[in-house]
């Protein structure tokens, strides 16, 4: 797993997005540059990370600047509070509900199984 996936390789979790988000005017940009970049506070190391590069245009995966950083600086580190992708919502509820009606139960690996 790259940082071109989003995912970190050593918690396989989506990479912590930045705490706060501020743009920053560029000083003398060229004309085919940006007047204004947008920027990322990291939680573990409390820079403001670039999030979109100089160049006027869009980019085909605007969250790369972020990865690129994370992979590098995260580590095992993590947002507090950011445990799991799963939502313990309502939907969540009932479809444990319904897998326990149906004879299903939690595998080893945490997946679905029929129970025999």
């Amino acid at each position: 797993v790259s940082f071109n996936s989003g995912i970190s390789a050593s918690r396989f979790l989506p990479f912590s997005p930045p705490v706060s988000q501020r743009t920053i005017p560029v000083p003398r940009p060229q004309s085919n540059e940006k007047s204004e970049i947008l920027q990322g506070k990291c939680h573990n190391c409390k820079q403001w990370i670039p999030l979109e590069g100089c160049k006027i245009g869009e980019l085909k995966v605007k969250e790369l600047f972020w990865w690129k950083h994370a992979a590098g600086c995260h580590k095992d580190s993590s947002l507090q509070g950011e445990v799991d992708i799963f939502m313990e919502d309502e939907a969540y509820t009932r479809l444990l509900e319904y897998e326990r009606g149906q004879g299903v139960n939690q595998g080893v690996n945490g997946g679905a199984e029929a129970a025999v």
